[in-house]
């Protein structure tokens, strides 16, 4: 019995549970917008929010791009306006936003500080132990 049980429910609730999953992960942010590039050739994704950042991908004209927030960059002069504005991809990189045909309602992308590594004492600096004899005052 506990056989059956395990093949023809188990087995198959865990493969739902697991479709679900994929499906819940793979759908975009309820923020992102749909834009079309508007460039002469193709369009550099980037690392970060400017030119001197590596190039990711190109981006052909009138591409359809998911955009998913904005932030402030490189000051550029694109096919479609001037602005310091570079929008952040459904895949991480950027791109400009003077290239963007549109104008979205992007919220500002939450930039978080890397962790503060801890202050190790260097053995030279540590001070002396108030039961050691240096630190007692002389009499």
């Amino acid at each position: 019995m506990l056989r059956n049980l395990k093949q023809f429910v188990l087995a198959p609730a865990m493969a739902l549970a697991a479709t679900a999953t994929t499906l819940v992960v793979a759908t975009a942010p309820a923020d992102a917008a749909v834009i079309s590039v508007r460039v002469n050739g193709t369009l550099a994704a980037r690392n970060g929010a400017a030119n001197w950042f590596t190039q990711t991908r190109k981006i052909k004209n009138k591409q359809k791009v998911t955009v998913t927030c904005k932030v402030t960059g490189q000051y550029l002069r694109g096919n479609a306006r001037r602005t310091a504005q570079w929008d952040r991809t459904a895949i991480g990189d950027f791109i400009s936003h003077a290239y963007v045909s549109g104008n979205p309602k992007l919220p500002t992308c939450v930039v978080t500080p890397p962790a503060r590594r801890p202050r190790r004492l260097r053995p030279w600096s540590r001070r002396p132990s108030p039961r050691s004899p240096r630190a007692r005052p002389a009499r």
